[in-house]
């Protein structure tokens, strides 16, 4: 899985016509600025925190949270069988 928060992000930017950092985002939604920098990046998730996911989809005005991911399957995987 990994995180649309930085498409999302920029998305309401556009919207708003105007910059918001990682730092607003982290005050308005209680989480810590290292949380929300870990849900910007590009890095895969291994684990999601059901806490954070759910405080920025209500920041952005998501009805389901689940719009914060996206599921990318490994390139070697086959099936459900790999998943640990």
């Amino acid at each position: 899985m990994v995180s649309q928060l930085r498409r999302l992000v920029l998305e309401r930017e556009q919207r708003e016509r105007r910059k918001i950092d990682q730092i607003d985002i982290a005050r308005e939604t209680g989480l810590t600025p290292n949380t929300v920098s870990r849900w910007m990046g590009f890095e895969p998730f291994e684990r999601i925190e059901v806490k954070a996911m759910v405080a920025l989809a209500r920041y952005l005005g998501l009805e389901n949270p689940f719009d914060l991911l996206e599921y990318i399957p490994p390139a070697n995987s086959v099936g459900a069988e790999h998943i640990s």
